[in-house]
């Protein structure tokens, strides 16, 4: 018997030459080196706080030797848009005065008592949450005078692995390309584009959602035409400090069953159905951007050949 049907063929190298007549479809994944911010009044670096984990926000003042103390007031503050600015944190009197702190940072800040006396006021925020970006202002009164500093707050969480999910059976002649990926922060962006550089994201359908704790999870699919070279930009951020080499994508194939009629996946492979899945990779690139903060540009690249006409 002869039947025409789609097969999918995976490569991860151009060098790698197709066995038959088809198009190339590339997938990259790519991170931004940097992220554009907004209402930096300082001229300091700034400061990069990992989802969940702590981070120092520095407050330097003037001090001397056998300083009192107990003239200090020290407040750090948070800037909200149309409204009076946050409590994060007050000293005065010689010890924490946490009456005014917004619910937000109860139990999550903590200065060095070690360190006021060196003019040290930097702030400690545990648990960081999305919701912690923004300008921080710090405000120490000491008997030498009066110190402001200002710092803005970008939060990252790394998102998921990415995943691509190819299912040839969702139209005749079509391949169904769904992108997805999640737990990740700040916000994600997909572009697809064919091989002549025409945008196609228009005809694609992107969903987007955020869960409780401000993460992002984004899923987007587009409809391939067979024979069609398509290339998908998927633009997102991940800060780990992950080891460079290869990693795999995750991917999986929808509708082989219900295309093919068969019970099972062995039935499929008994009757020579040609699938041929290599690896995919990440390539990282790595870029001092301080002494303290290390990003990374991570691509993904899935090189995909769709053909017809494959007979058993």
């Amino acid at each position: 018997m002869c039947r025409s049907l789609p097969t999918l063929v995976l490569y991860t190298s151009k060098e790698m030459k197709p066995r038959a007549e088809g198009a190339w479809a590339v997938a990259r994944i790519s991170v931004p080196d940097s992220v554009s911010l907004s209402g930096l009044i300082t001229a300091e670096s700034p400061v990069t706080a990992h989802f969940g984990g702590d981070v120092t926000l520095n407050c330097l003042f003037l001090s001397k030797p056998g300083m009192n103390i107990q003239h200090l007031t020290i407040t750090w503050q948070k800037e909200r848009a149309g409204a009076e600015a946050l409590v994060v944190h007050s000293h005065y009197y010689g010890k924490d005065q946490l009456e005014r702190q917004d619910e937000a940072y109860r139990n999550r800040t903590q200065l060095d008592p070690e360190g006021l006396a060196q003019g040290n006021a930097s702030l400690t925020l545990s648990g960081v949450r999305t919701q912690d970006e923004g300008i921080y202002h710090c405000h120490v009164t000491s008997e030498l005078g009066t110190t402001s500093e200002t710092k803005q707050v970008t939060v990252m969480a790394p998102y998921s692995e990415p995943h691509l999910t190819i299912d040839p059976s969702f139209w005749p002649d079509h391949t169904l390309l769904t992108f997805s990926l999640g737990g990740g922060y700040p916000q994600a962006s997909v572009a697809w584009r064919d091989g002549m550089g025409t945008n196609l994201t228009e005809l694609s359908s992107t969903t987007e959602s955020v869960d409780a704790w401000g993460l992002y999870t984004l899923r987007s699919e587009l409809a391939v035409p067979m024979g069609q070279t398509t290339n998908l930009t998927v633009p997102f951020h991940d800060f780990q400090d992950l080891p460079h080499g290869l990693q795999s994508c995750g991917i999986s194939w929808g509708g082989w069953q219900e295309l093919m009629g068969f019970g099972d996946s062995q039935e499929v492979i008994a009757h020579s159905v040609q699938l041929l899945v290599s690896l995919i990779y990440f390539r990282w690139k790595k870029e001092q951007f301080s002494s303290e903060e290390t990003r990374l540009s991570k691509m993904c690249i899935f090189i995909l050949i769709l053909f017809k006409n494959v007979y058993f």
